[in-house]
Formats: C-alpha cells, sequence, structure tokens
C-alpha cells in the first residue's frame, strides 16, 4: 500500500527561494502531532489549532516561489512546488506540491483545472495536486502542523515547462492532517479567501 504522499519523505526541496519563503516540503517528515515551537492556541484557535479559522485572500508579491524536483530513481516522482507567505511571523505558508505518478497525474504533472473536493486531491494519502497550508516550523526548516485543502478549484495555466507558475485558487476550506500522515483531523479547520493569482518564475 502506498504510504501518504504527505508524510513520505521525498527530498528536501533546495532551490532558491525569495527571502521571505524558506524551502519546505510537506512530505519530508513524518507528522508527530507535537506542534512545537507555537505555544497552543496561539492565534485564538479552539482544542490546539495553531492556525487562525479564516485568512483573507492574499496578495503574493517577492513572498512568493516555485520550484521544479526532478525525478529520481522509482520511488522519488517529479515534483513542481509553489510556496506562498500567508504569515509571516511566526511563518505560515500557503503551498501547492504537484506530485507525478498519482492518481491525478499518472503519467507527468500538467496545468489544469481541479476540483479539490475530489479524493484525487482532498486525500492526504493520494493527492496528487496537494494544496497545503504549513505553520509551526521546526529549527530544520520543516512544518510540524500541516492542513490539505478539502474544498476549493485549483486553476494553473503555466508551469515550469513554460517557465512561469501561473494560476489561480478560489476560496478554499482545509482540515488538519492527522498524526499518522494518511487521515484528516476535522476538528481543526482554517479558510483562505479567493481568488488568490499566483504568478511568479521558477528558481534556476
Amino acid at each position: 500500500m502506498r504510504m501518504g504522499v504527505i508524510a513520505v519523505l521525498i527530498a528536501a526541496c533546495s532551490y532558491p527561494q525569495p527571502a521571505d519563503v524558506e524551502p519546505i516540503d510537506a512530505r519530508a517528515q513524518s507528522l508527530d502531532g507535537s506542534n512545537q515551537g507555537i505555544a497552543a492556541d496561539a492565534f485564538g484557535g479552539s482544542g490546539g489549532c495553531l492556525v487562525p479559522p479564516s485568512f483573507p485572500a492574499p496578495m503574493f508579491g517577492s513572498n512568493q516561489g516555485a520550484g521544479d524536483e526532478p525525478a529520481s530513481g522509482s520511488n522519488v516522482p517529479h515534483v513542481e512546488i509553489y510556496q506562498g507567505l500567508l504569515v509571516e511571523n511566526p511563518q505560515i505558508q500557503l503551498a501547492v506540491e504537484l506530485i507525478a505518478g498519482t492518481m491525478q497525474f499518472p503519467g507527468d504533472v500538467s496545468t489544469g483545472t481541479f476540483d479539490l473536493t475530489m479524493q484525487l486531491d482532498n486525500d492526504p494519502a493520494n493527492c496528487g495536486a496537494c494544496v497545503l497550508v504549513l505553520d509551526d516550523f521546526g529549527s530544520n526548516g520543516q512544518p510540524n502542523d500541516v492542513y490539505l485543502a478539502q474544498t476549493g478549484t485549483l486553476t494553473l495555466t503555466a508551469l515550469a515547462a513554460q517557465g512561469m507558475w501561473t494560476g489561480t485558487l478560489s476560496t478554499a476550506t482545509f482540515e488538519r492532517v492527522a498524526s499518522d500522515g494518511t487521515s484528516l483531523d476535522p476538528t481543526c479547520m482554517t479558510e483562505i479567501g479567493g481568488p488568490i493569482n499566483m504568478n511568479v518564475a521558477f528558481s534556476p
């Protein structure tokens, strides 16, 4: 059985980023639910939820980045990643990961319109176009708290083949990924208002 894509170590993203955006990969560590580094309810959430219940539609500029991680052998698929900074301190990011070899992309990743209510993308064990909120970053630069979109529409019109990550994300709701990395914890949810415009050159 394939392990949850959000909990599987594939590769640490090493591509250059804008100064405000640290390179991350939501699958680069198994989530343990420890949420170290930020006090519980730091944003006034309930039940230890670390992110606020909603974010206004962000306007990304220099605080966004995109990277292209090529496939490496049979176990490491091609991944294209987008990051945008939602909150600077403590850092919270919006991330989109496109993962080749999944149900969504049985071949390579591609542009298109993706309904995030579908199991192809709202299941942490199988998502191919994974839209994430990441926070509680540890000293290793990896997030200890991850939320996966359950609703919304992602539209991508350009990717690494065109040299730009270009697209939009409608208003989207998110649920926290549980500590096993393959299921969801609906007791912690958040929403990002839309539309969100993404337009950034891929890092060389």
